[in-house]
């Protein structure tokens, strides 16, 4: 009887030991194509900055806006939906690079990270590049969204009081932040992702979306 139990208990470790292994590699692919699509994003961004390309939607180009509430990170969210919207009024410039559209571009030193910004957020988008959520780098509480890939926001608490962020608008404008605090939040504290005075929140989730990771930041130098 305790041999049975003993190699019941091997096979199920050897299950749970696969299913981890499997997991991992999953989060490997996806953090990898997320690293993929935001490099290959980039110069096109980058580009249209640089030219101050019209915010007029290119032809063929595809707008949605989510009507779900704030992301909880939840790995199979319930109740998000997105309808086409032609002519979203977007709260900050935008230009266009591969028919999607951009607010700028986000770079972070201290984790050797460049990354084009989407002007509108969703689950879906935010595999492939960081997300505005709400604000403006003008107007100030800016809030920008990501998954927590290593390419993307999952290094977020490595960050030190004092790091430098920078925030390129899709006008060129140069916008530098000093990271002036960390917080970790409940996923159904949602308007609290808004709150309070801060010049720039950059937010995840943590491993296993438990909770979510919130680097607040001041800003240092406008241009």
């Amino acid at each position: 009887m305790k041999t049975k139990i003993g190699i019941l208990l091997m096979v199920l470790g050897f299950v749970l030991m696969a299913a981890v292994a499997g997991w991992n590699l999953y989060l490997q692919r996806e953090d990898a194509t997320a690293a993929s699509e935001s490099t290959a994003a980039l110069p096109d961004v980058l580009a249209a900055i640089g030219e101050n390309k019209s915010v007029t939607p290119p032809p063929g180009a595809v707008e949605t806006i989510s009507v779900s509430p704030a992301p909880t990170h939840a790995p199979n969210p319930e109740g998000i939906t997105e309808v086409p919207s032609p002519t979203p009024a977007p709260t900050m410039k935008v230009v266009y690079a591969k028919n999607k559209p951009y607010v700028g571009t986000l770079q972070i030193p201290s984790l050797g990270l460049t990354l084009p910004v989407q002007a509108q957020w969703s689950y879906a988008k935010m595999k492939h590049t960081p997300c505005h959520y709400s604000g403006t780098a003008e107007g100030g509480n800016l809030v920008l969204i990501a998954h927590n890939y290593k390419s993307h926001f999952g290094n977020l608490k490595e960050l030190a009081i004092g790091d430098e962020i920078i925030f390129t608008d899709a006008d060129g404008l140069v916008y530098t932040y000093a990271v002036d605090a960390h917080e970790t939040l409940q996923p159904n504290q949602n308007g609290y992702l808004t709150a309070g005075d801060w010049d720039l929140s950059l937010s995840t989730c943590t491993v296993g979306g438990t909770m979510r990771e919130i680097v607040r930041c001041n800003i240092v130098s406008v241009p």
